[in-house]
Order: C-alpha cells, then sequence, then structure tokens
C-alpha cells in the first residue's frame, strides 16, 4: 500500500468517525479495541453538551469545565468496563452526576473550613486586643463578621472570598491580578485588621 493510499484510507475513516450518524455502538467498540481515533470522536460528540449539563448543574462554568475534562479522562480510561456499548451517554452523564456531587461536598467542606480558619484568625485578633473578659459569645463574633465582610470594598470582598471560600492560593490570586504573592498576603492580613476592628465596635467591646 502506497503512502498515498493509505493517507486516503486514513482520511476517508477520519471522516467517517466524525460524521455524527456512524452508529455509537461502532465508535465504542472502536474505543474499547484501543482505537484512539474513536476515542477523539467520542469526546467531540460529547463535550459541549456535558459541559453545558455541567454548567447547569453547578451554576459555574470554570468548575463545570473541571468536571467535564474529569468525566471525559475517567471515560476513557475505564471504557473497557463498559459492558453495553449502546450505553455510552447514560454512563457518561450518571458519571458526570457522581462527580458533581463529590465535587461540591469537596468544595463545601473546604468553604467550611475556611470559613471557620477566618472566624478563628479574626476572633484571635480581636482577643489580642482586648486583654479583658467579658469578650462577646461567637455566636455574636460570627453575626457581627457577616455584616462586616458585606462592609468592606468590593475589591477586599472579592480578594477575601478568593483566597477564604474558593479556595485559591495567595500565588495563583497574585497572577490573576498581576501582583506579588506576598502583596496578596500582606492584603489579607489588612483586611483581617479591619474586621477584627470592625467587630469590636458592633459588638461593643472595650478597646
Amino acid at each position: 500500500m502506497t503512502d498515498a493510499t493509505r493517507l486516503r484510507l486514513i482520511n476517508s475513516m477520519l471522516t467517517q468517525l466524525e460524521n455524527p450518524d456512524v452508529d455509537e455502538r461502532v465508535l465504542v467498540r472502536r474505543a474499547q479495541t484501543g482505537c484512539r481515533e474513536s476515542m477523539e470522536a467520542l469526546v467531540r460528540r460529547y463535550q459541549l453538551d456535558l459541559r453545558q449539563f455541567l454548567v447547569r448543574r453547578t451554576g459555574n462554568r470554570t468548575i463545570a469545565d473541571d468536571i467535564a475534562q474529569d468525566v471525559l479522562v475517567t471515560a476513557i480510561q475505564q471504557l473497557d468496563q463498559l459492558q453495553e456499548a449502546s450505553a455510552f451517554k447514560s454512563w457518561l452523564w450518571t458519571m458526570a452526576r457522581n462527580k458533581t456531587v463529590d465535587y461540591l461536598r469537596k468544595l463545601s467542606r473546604e468553604r467550611k473550613n475556611n470559613q471557620q480558619m477566618l472566624e478563628f484568625m479574626i476572633m484571635r485578633q480581636v482577643v489580642s486586643s482586648e486583654g479583658h473578659s467579658g469578650f462577646p459569645e461567637s455566636s455574636e463574633i460570627r453575626e457581627a463578621l457577616q455584616q462586616c465582610i458585606a462592609a468592606l470594598p468590593s475589591r477586599s470582598q472579592q480578594l477575601l472570598n478568593a483566597f477564604y471560600f474558593d479556595s485559591q492560593s495567595a500565588e495563583s490570586i497574585a497572577v490573576a491580578r498581576s501582583q506579588k504573592s506576598s502583596s496578596i498576603r500582606m492584603a489579607l492580613l489588612r483586611i483581617r485588621q479591619a474586621l477584627a476592628h470592625c467587630i469590636r465596635e458592633r459588638t461593643g467591646s472595650e478597646l
């Protein structure tokens, strides 16, 4: 077989794979034998619909993109576990739902932990400035903290949310803002100090 004939054969196969009328079961079976072109055709066939499905479930395009990529990679890696080739789409969507639940649970835990860390750091800041008993109850501190965060300038709120509630590192925030990570950490320290001062005022604590 000449190189030209081989090239025409490959192009013909790729054209068939790109054709949406190609039976999905054929693509799945080929992919299960290790056919890379079939794997790529399956990914192209479903990646857009999968992403839109995940955007609706998460309400966040960045998170949806992350989960979609994870789902597609996992699906290709575990394709040999699929018994019925005709069930590929439902199998893919079930995997997407499960991974979304896992992701959102993990994100919720991280946000809760970061919220608790922020509360602890703010309360420690307040305590270090108090030096007397009769310190407000934590529930009062928590309520004041929420009010004080809401009163911050929008840029400070965005920084606080990115670091404590979206679990972004100081380094990644610095890159996005074209700043140094040390500047981000210093800004976070100043925000915590401002929140501590705000809490002392709202709770009526003596300085």
